[in-house]
């Protein structure tokens, strides 16, 4: 599961910080600006991880189209996620155990995130 946060460093613990979820466990993708869609539009800043299947590639773009030529972040589980993980910045390259995070900066990312792909291991 993807939760969706409005503040950055996965701040906010209330109803109204969120801005959105999606399940982890199937291959899927949203653009954002369609109405219906289970994150809002250009709000995204943070996002919890938490029960994401190894091997599972997480991208968010602010092309509603998931285009590579603007601003995106895929997040990689090299691990299954149990426990919740903070991913507390869409717009910052780092790597651990469990986690491989990379960034493709244009001209930012945090609240402007107009689509969210899940591919599934």
């Amino acid at each position: 599961m993807a939760i969706v946060l409005h503040g950055n460093n996965a701040t906010g613990n209330t109803p109204a910080d969120i801005c959105g979820a999606v399940p982890t466990s199937y291959s899927q993708a949203y653009n954002l600006k369609k109405s219906g869609s289970p994150v809002n539009n250009d709000e995204a800043r943070s996002r919890l991880l938490m029960d994401v299947p190894e091997g599972t590639q997480i991208a968010v773009a602010d092309d509603p189209n998931d285009g590579t030529n603007d601003d995106c972040t895929v997040i990689t589980a090299l691990e299954y996620v149990q426990e919740p993980i903070e991913i507390t910045t869409f717009e910052n390259s780092w790597q651990t155990d469990q986690l491989k995070v990379r960034y493709h900066h244009v001209n930012g990312l945090d609240g402007r995130v107009s689509y969210v792909g899940i591919q599934g291991s």
